[in-house]
């Protein structure tokens, strides 16, 4: 199973010859960080699509892709009834509910409910400064790509466990019953994100932790989140973890024996 990082929490993931996304942010602007050419995907490939929640680096490019290439997509039933009110067809939406198994093709996914981060202070008076010119753009994306209801989902392909999160909010008991193999672990939301990441690490305990959503892919909006003061989070409490480079494909089960 090979997962390829899109951008925010955008993955291409690859298992056999069918391919899922999740949260498929392909419009990602010139001006993001880490620079990426618009992925290649194969979408006679493509066998669904899952999202995580509402916000627009999530959902926003959802309505774009089904209209040229409808696919059937999950999520929780809030983001669906959001999408239909984007013109996708309900016909192809499937709502989930909280610990719903689904075995799509070669590959099992669970619906885990989650939450979002709640950002703080500082973060907020930040982007604020940043985005006073802006100001009116980024209140009607926030008007309508509206967080909704939050999953996270676990993949299982041939004996492997992938634990996906488009955000860093979490129940504890929930979270720390998963023991996945591998984690996707969200890096953007708050000034104090490298100490929320490892805590949730700590409490998911995958075999390794992959660190995602840390770009800046939507400036001025969001930011770039220096890695150092996280890896070294995860270093201290002997957390094996993989950065994985945008645009590039890994394979899961190298990641468990590297």
């Amino acid at each position: 199973m090979k997962f390829t990082w899109i951008g925010a929490a955008g993955f291409i993931i690859e298992a056999g010859q069918d391919i899922i996304l999740v949260d498929p942010y392909l419009s990602r602007p010139s001006s993001a960080r880490p620079a990426m050419d618009k992925p290649e995907i194969d979408f006679n490939r493509v066998r669904a699509i899952f999202v995580t929640h509402g916000h627009f680096d999530h959902a926003m490019d959802i309505p774009a892709l089904f209209s040229a290439h409808p696919v059937p997509i999950f999520g929780p039933p809030s983001v669906m009834e959001l999408l239909v009110s984007k013109g996708v067809g309900g016909a192809w939406l499937r709502p989930l509910l909280p610990g719903q198994d689904v075995d799509y093709g070669v590959v099992k996914v669970r619906a885990v409910p989650s939450k979002h981060i709640v950002y703080d202070v500082p973060l907020i008076f930040r982007t604020l400064i940043r985005c006073l010119w802006r100001l009116p753009e980024m209140i009607r994306l926030g008007r309508d790509w509206p967080m909704c209801e939050v999953y996270g989902y676990i993949f299982e392909f041939e004996g492997v466990s992938v634990a996906h999160f488009g955000s860093a909010g979490w129940d504890p008991d929930i979270i720390s019953s998963l023991s996945p193999d591998i984690a996707l672990i969200p890096v953007q939301g708050r000034t104090d994100i490298c100490r929320v990441a490892a805590e949730m690490v700590d409490l998911i305990n995958p075999k390794v932790a992959v660190l995602q959503h840390w770009d800046d892919f939507y400036p001025p909006l969001s930011q770039l989140i220096p890695l150092e003061p996280c890896l070294d989070q995860l270093k201290g409490r002997s957390k094996r973890y993989f950065v994985p480079t945008i645009g590039k494909s890994f394979d899961v089960h190298s990641l468990l024996v590297s």
